[in-house]
Formats: C-alpha cells, structure tokens, sequence
C-alpha cells in the first residue's frame, strides 16, 4: 500500500511547517529514507510553504522538508498532495488563494480540530472557481488527534502520527480516489483512520477536546482569581495533570472555539448541567450518589482506555 502511494504522489506540499506541518514532513523523510521502500520514493519531494523564511529554513535544516517558498503559487503548482496544517482560521482563505494554481489532479487536504465551516468553506470556493478542465483538485478535511501543548517545527517529531486517530470528513461531493488517497497518506503516517461526518467530528470534538481546553483555562484563572501566599503550594500532581492543556497557544484556541462555538455551547450547557448536579449532592450531603458520581467516571475511564489497549 504504501509503495502504491509513494510512487502515485510525487509532490507533497505542506503549508505550515509547525509541529504538526513539521512532523508531517519529518515522517515522510524518515519513511523515504527506510531501505524497505527500495528507494521507490527517492524521486518524491516534500516542500514547505509559509509567510515566515525563519521557519522554513529551519524546517529544510532539520530535514523536514526538501525546499522550501514563501511563494504559495510557487509552492503548490506542481503539488500532487497539498497539506494545510496552518491555524482553522486561515485554512479556507489559504485554499482560496491556491486554488486557481494547483494541477486539476491535485488532492488538498488539512488538520484543523473544527471541520464544518472548513469543508463547507471549500465546497462554496469550488463552485465559484473557474476550472481548466473536466478534472477538479479535490479536497478531504482531515483532524490528526496528536501534538501537545508545545508548538512549532522545534517540537516536530518524526513519530508523532504513530497509533494516533486521524479523522477525515468526506461529504456526498467528496471524490472516492481523493478520500483513498488521503487515507492511505494517513496510514503511511502511522495513525488509524476514522471517518465521521464534518457535523458529527465538531460534536464529538466539542465535548472530547475543545471543552477540555476551555475547562484548563478556568481552573488556573480561578486559582489566579483567588490566589493567597499558599497557592503555588497547594497545586498537587492532579491540577498538574487537568491543566497541562491550557499551555497551548492563547490565539489558536480562541479560533477553534469560535469556529466551533455552537457546539461548544452547546458542550458548555451539558457541563453545566453536571456541575449543579454536583453542587445539588453536596448541599444535600448525598454520600450515595456522590460516591456513585465517582464511580461511574472511574469506571467509564476504565472500559474507554481497556478498549484501546491502553494503561488507564
């Protein structure tokens, strides 16, 4: 499979050369460079695109990419498979911008966590843009569940993909061969590919991530709203460990959950629904129910990470 894809991609362009960008191309290296390939992919390039040279050139320096542009139609005119790994905001304007310049046969495809007004965003632009051809680059939305708090080509790694969900949101005006094609991409990666709808992908990921990060931010601002000369000596292990997410970038969580606030509200009433719950048991001293509060989580944590083969 992944010699079949190797050898029909012959130009990867990825635009944003960040940790995920960064990581993308570090894989595709290191897998070009695996002698069980027979250097079958020896002709491929992988080439980065972005407004900032600094980075670019450090992508080149660290072997993530084999050139690199800060010329977007430079970039993506002879590209096969282009990827945008830049910021949700800026993906549908990005594509804009490009796609009047990629080959008929190219494949777009990107990583943003918020799906629907991506995927939507590019049917629109396609049915305004002239095409040269009865062939039409296509695109498939795509999520990798992977990276950290960190961010940046400084933080790429070769086997972040590995055993990670990648999600792809294809719609009833997806092409099959694209969406086989950015499957196979995914696999070569090292992640496990789920499909689910782009409706369905932001529900999920409104509860599972993006509630998650907003819910990080709140308890350090409380602990900073409420801060006495004991603060810093009473954040154990635990608030460590339900915090380390609100170290990501300020700017890139705020677009996500504008991009997904309907959902994310939504997300934010059912939370709020447990919380008064919870506050309802306290005043009433339910120890019963409090208890089993307690235990359906564990147990639920329990059965959810068992299943996926992991230590919980």
């Amino acid at each position: 499979m992944e010699k079949e894809f190797l050898g029909k991609i012959k130009t990867i362009t990825i635009i944003g050369v960040g940790l995920i960008g960064g990581s993308i191309g570090l894989t595709l290296r290191r897998r070009a460079k695996s002698p069980a390939f027979g250097g079958i992919n020896s002709k491929q390039r992988v080439i980065g695109v972005g407004r900032h040279k600094d980075k670019l050139v450090k992508a080149k320096k660290l072997g993530a990419v084999d050139e690199w542009t800060t010329n977007f139609e430079k970039g993506v005119r002879d590209a096969d498979l282009v990827v945008l790994a830049t910021p949700v905001e800026t993906i549908v304007p990005i594509i804009k911008k490009i796609l009047p310049h990629l080959k008929p046969e190219a494949i777009i495809t990107d990583v943003g966590s918020v799906k629907s007004p991506i995927v939507s965003g590019f049917e629109k632009l396609f049915s305004l843009v002239p095409r040269p051809s009865s062939l039409s680059p296509a695109f498939i939305g795509g999520h990798p569940l992977a990276g950290s708090e960190k961010s940046g080509i400084d933080y790429a790694q070769s086997n972040l993909f590995r055993g990670a969900v990648c999600f792809l949101t294809p719609t009833k005006r997806t092409s099959l061969n694209a969406l086989e094609t950015v499957h196979k991409f995914w696999e070569l990666l090292g992640a496990k590919v789920l499909i689910l709808s782009p409706g369905l992908h932001d529900r999920l990921l409104a509860r599972s991530s993006h509630l998650p990060h907003l819910l990080a931010a709140g308890l350090l601002n409380l602990i900073s709203e409420n801060r006495s000369k004991y603060s810093s000596e009473v954040l154990g292990p635990s608030f460590r460990d339900l915090t380390r997410i609100a170290s990501s970038e300020p700017q890139i969580w705020t677009e996500i959950s504008l991009s997904n606030r309907k959902e994310v509200i939504a997300a934010l009433g059912q939370f709020r629904n447990i919380l008064l719950e919870i506050e309802n048991l306290l005043r009433k001293r339910d120890k019963k129910r409090l208890k089993n509060f307690f235990q359906k989580a564990r147990d639920y944590r329990k059965k959810i990470f068992f299943a996926r083969g992991e230590s919980a």
